[in-house]
């Protein structure tokens, strides 16, 4: 068949990157995510290559043609290609000669269909060539467009050469999945779940904030945790609960994996009880992601914040913002909003209060106390907070004068 949309083909980079094999005569297509998105109409993002040419060839090839190229993944037969900043990863076609469910030991070829029969899903063995044509050996293209997430070959056996290939299986019925989930394919994670033990923890999260970054993760999230997955992912076989359902229901553009990840803990007693936060993070995900720390510094800070932070009293939004910022008192509001069930419109207008407050700025600071008299040292910042709570307190009106004096006497 002919790709539907071959704009991105005429991309400049990549053109001159066609232009550069054409003149060595050596074959390249394009391979995977980009020829099965283009064929689904959707947005491609990285553009990966595959071609017969061993990695030696392809570097000797790009150095001719005054292409920069980085061997990023030499062993495994990859070369990056990089055209005014933009990379193009460069695949030698192979076998893999055995695999441990982790690493794998391959072998050049030059035999396309080898190449295909080792990828995972039949809608990621897809080529394309420079005008567009598609090489597709196992209905890849129908299956596609009909959102059939199927393995090559038996599940059993994918599965078992590298285990990341479950999560993988999750994350695509969640981002390109429109029909039941393939049940031969249920079954082999169920009975191969302990597997993802064995996975490093970076690559856990990478594939599970993929999928929760799908626009409805609620099925795939349902069928990892009917076949036991979850339970090696999160420490305990969570499932969607009430809060994320209803989150799905007053997202607008934005999705935030972190926060649909901190609503997969279920029941919080602050749901019922505003004054009590939401469970901590080494609570009902001990063992799991969090502790298996497999989260980045950055991952963790806002893991805690969302689990951490008690429910938001509204009737201070300017002290939401200072304390909190603006976007991460909008968030922790959308998180509050979903744990409890709150109305579209309740979420929406205290947003939009939210979005367009306007905060005022304390009017002094630590020098102007110095500058009365005030020691250096913690005492200089208990009074500053105190005439901040007070200021506050005050509906922020008190001007700087009126602060000025009331500082004066508090250092009598």
């Amino acid at each position: 068949m002919q790709l539907p949309n071959t704009d991105w083909l005429r991309e400049p980079a990549l053109r001159q990157l066609f232009a550069a094999f054409d003149a060595a005569h050596a074959p390249l297509r394009c391979v995977g995510g980009c020829v099965r998105d283009a064929i689904l109409n959707r947005a491609i993002h990285d553009i990966d290559l595959a071609t017969p040419s061993t990695p030696d060839a392809v570097q000797a090839l790009l150095t001719n043609a005054n292409i920069r190229s980085i061997p990023t993944g030499i062993e495994h037969g990859t070369i990056t290609a990089i055209i005014n900043g933009r990379p193009f990863e460069i695949t030698t076609l192979r076998n893999d000669t055995s695999c441990d469910g982790r690493h794998a030991i391959v072998e050049f070829t030059d035999d396309w269909r080898e190449d295909a029969k080792r990828r995972d899903f039949t809608m990621n063995a897809l080529y394309c060539d420079s005008h567009g044509t598609v090489t597709d050996f196992y209905d890849g293209v129908a299956d596609a467009q009909n959102g059939r997430v199927i393995f090559i070959g038996n599940a059993q056996d994918r599965i078992r050469e590298d285990g990341l290939r479950m999560l993988r299986f999750f994350r695509f019925n969640a981002t390109h999945g429109r029909t039941e989930i393939d049940p031969a394919a249920m079954a082999a994670c169920h009975d191969l779940a302990a597997m993802i033990d064995d996975l490093s923890g970076e690559r856990i999260l990478h594939e599970m904030l993929r999928l929760l970054s799908a626009p409805n993760p609620i099925a795939a999230l349902d069928a990892m945790a009917q076949c036991n997955v979850a339970r090696h992912v999160f420490g305990e076989n969570l499932a969607p609960t009430p809060a994320l359902h209803h989150l799905l229901a007053l997202e607008k553009n934005i999705i935030n994996p972190l926060l649909r990840l901190a609503l997969m803990i279920p029941s919080s007693p602050a749901c019922d009880n505003p004054s009590s936060p939401p469970p901590a993070s080494g609570g009902r995900m001990g063992g799991g992601l969090l502790d298996r720390r497999i989260a980045s510094r950055k991952h963790r800070a806002t893991l805690a914040l969302y689990l951490q932070t008690p429910l938001l009293k509204t009737d201070d939004p300017i002290a939401l913002i200072r304390n909190h910022g603006r976007e991460s008192a909008r968030t922790l509001w959308l998180r509050d909003a979903a744990m409890q069930a709150l109305s579209l419109e309740t979420y929406t207008a205290f947003d939009a209060t939210l979005e367009q407050q306007a905060v005022p700025e304390f009017p002094i600071n630590g020098a102007d106390l110095l500058s009365l008299g005030f020691a250096q040292g913690a005492g200089l910042g208990a009074a500053l907070k105190t005439l901040e709570d007070w200021w506050s307190e005050q509906g922020y009106q008190p001007t700087r004068a009126a602060l000025l004096e009331r500082a004066k006497r508090l250092n009598d």
